[in-house]
């Protein structure tokens, strides 16, 4: 979700910045029916729009995070992240708070208290990064580490499927989403331009309306619980941790197609958007006008747009500029220092 797209080994195209702005755009969409007051929100492959957003999300900044330590570890990689997390979030709260204040705490909508929903996301993000960090100070960010941690959290979500705690339901596919990008990330051997049209497949046929009941009809007549009590249903969902992450890095990095845009604007639509659409609810309710989630969407997105576009060339941009021009000065540097060590007295 988070770090500059072109954060990522050698590839033959860079979807990314044009995948997270649609992610980014879908959680809108999907936190427009339940602050509108509306139960029932759009669901892709049998989860909500927003939580499905959000699983893409975790595997692009695994895939990405990853790739950023290994070129740049240590203390670096900690200045990076923080300067790439840090300005926009700390604008964005300081207006969910202010706004918050204005409206009373939005009571009377219906998601009161709430002003920044948006976060936990986030906090579960930087808690990635702080494992990034310690597998790479003790030299276990490597595919044999990576590979064992995500066998392990596929196997722990297997014999917790009946579970349904949040842990259990939307924390641990977060983190093993995350370990599953950062294993595609640095695993070179994994040849994801082969795999991934075989993912899309998958995914199509185990959630397209009216194909999937086909398919889950024929995978019935197999005994696929194993060991413990799984359903056809369980089975989806495992198939979907395994398929998801190379589906969607491969539409990112290694499709045939390529929409290369080049102004991130993802991250300033993702935490603008919540307090946005809070005070857009309480006009929509004291102007009497309709409940729709749709209209809430196009309004909050549109206006969420609006301050990601500025926030993006006079914060964000610069900001990334200096990075870039600070890891090059360090390559220069690291380099000058490589050849006065190999030369001849």
């Amino acid at each position: 979700m988070i770090g500059p797209a072109s954060e990522s080994r050698d590839t033959t195209s860079n979807n990314f910045t044009a995948v997270r702005l649609a992610a980014a755009m879908a959680v809108v969409l999907s936190h427009s029916y339940p602050l509108i007051g509306q139960s029932h929100e759009l669901i892709v492959m049998n989860r909500t729009v927003g939580s499905f957003a959000v699983h893409c999300f975790f595997v692009i900044s695994g895939y990405l995070i990853a790739g950023s330590w290994a070129r740049s570890p240590g203390w670096n990689f900690v200045f990076r992240r923080i300067a790439r997390l840090a300005p926009a979030l700390i604008v964005s709260h300081a207006f969910a708070l202010i706004a918050a204040s204005a409206y009373n705490n939005y009571i009377g909508q219906p998601v009161p208290w709430i002003y920044h929903g948006s976060l936990w996301t986030i906090n579960w993000e930087v808690l990635m990064y702080v494992g990034v960090c310690l597998l790479g100070v003790m030299g276990l960010l490597r595919p044999a580490v990576l590979g064992s941690l995500y066998a392990v959290g596929l196997l722990l979500i297997c014999i917790n499927m009946q579970s349904t705690s949040t842990g259990s339901t939307v924390i641990a596919p977060l983190i093993l989403l995350f370990v599953c990008g950062a294993l595609l990330q640095m695993n070179r051997e994994i040849d994801i331009g082969r795999l991934g049209p075989f993912a899309l497949i998958s995914l199509f046929l185990l959630f397209a309306p009216g194909i999937s009941d086909l398919v889950l009809d024929f995978l019935r007549q197999w005994p696929l619980g194993f060991v413990w009590d799984i359903d056809v249903g369980g089975v989806r969902y495992m198939i979907y941790l395994l398929a998801l992450p190379i589906a969607v890095i491969y539409l990112c990095a290694f499709s045939p197609f390529s929409v290369r845009l080049q102004n991130d604007y993802s991250y300033g639509v993702f935490v603008f958007a919540w307090p946005i659409q809070q005070v857009c609810v309480h006009y929509f309710l004291t102007l009497g006008l309709p409940a729709e989630p749709l209209l809430l969407f196009v309004v909050s997105a549109s206006l969420s747009l609006s301050v990601a576009v500025p926030l993006w060339h006079y914060v964000e941009k610069p900001i990334s500029k200096w990075r870039m021009r600070r890891r090059s000065s360090e390559w220069e540097r690291s380099a000058l220092k490589e050849r006065e060590m190999t030369q001849i007295p």
